[in-house]
């Protein structure tokens, strides 16, 4: 599911023929991982830190994969 959002973003932001610079910023900021400082927030709030913590963990790891993937789409 985590990969389809900078994908959906790919696809829309081709209907607006914007800079290819903002295009390609745009787009990898839609792929970057989560937020560290969720777990932060989340243990102040009492809420389960743990999640956010394994929230910012796998988002890190798959974006190892999902970037290339993304742009080598983008470039096609």
């Amino acid at each position: 599911m985590r990969g389809s959002i900078p994908l959906f973003y790919m696809f829309s932001l081709s209907l607006f023929h914007i800079d290819p610079l903002i295009e390609n910023t745009l787009i990898l900021i839609m792929c970057m991982p989560v937020a560290s400082n969720s777990s932060v927030y989340a243990f102040m709030y009492g809420e389960d830190a743990t999640l956010a913590s394994k929230a910012i963990f796998l988002t890190s790891v798959s974006c190892v994969v999902t970037i290339p993937i993304v742009f080598i789409l983008h470039t096609l």
